[in-house]
């Protein structure tokens, strides 16, 4: 990656953990969908990579990138 993209995906991981949402979906998980090895082993087994990526480049070309 490139340093932009970096600040970028930084910008994002931010967003995503840094509000009150994250700690009451993670509560949600550990209480309601069994054991972590096997919810974490489903999901990237059954994961959409393509779009997933593809919905990943969307947000991070929303951010500006650093001034220069």
């Amino acid at each position: 990656m490139t340093p932009d993209e970096q600040v970028k995906l930084l910008k994002l991981a931010w967003d995503t953990i840094g509000t009150e949402f994250a700690p009451r979906h993670l509560q949600y998980e550990i209480s309601y969908n069994g054991a972590t090895f096997a919810v974490h082993g489903n999901a990237y087994r059954t994961y959409e990579w393509k779009s997933g990526n593809d919905l990943l480049d969307g947000f991070l070309t929303g951010y500006e990138g650093p001034a220069p």
